[in-house]
């Protein structure tokens, strides 16, 4: 998994850079393409993963949790 992560983070890497092109002072517009393209490695690279949108949903359930609590507390 590290690895994988090391490659995608080089992907993004190399993305961001042909989009520095696309969208700096010059434009270079036929970049578009080639920006497409390592967009798409990077989703190959990980394979699907998505590791952060589990945030929200784990928000969610420390929140309902805690709440839960702070009510317990006032009862008793």
């Amino acid at each position: 998994k590290l690895l994988q992560l090391s490659q995608a983070a080089d992907a993004v890497s190399d993305m961001e850079l042909a989009g520095s092109g696309v969208r700096g002072d010059d434009m270079h517009w036929e970049l578009l393409p080639i920006q497409a393209a390592m967009s798409v490695r990077v989703g190959h690279i990980v394979q699907g993963f998505q590791g952060f949108p589990t945030f929200p949903a784990w928000l969610g359930k420390y929140s309902t949790t805690t709440k839960s609590k702070r009510l317990t507390q006032e009862i008793v």
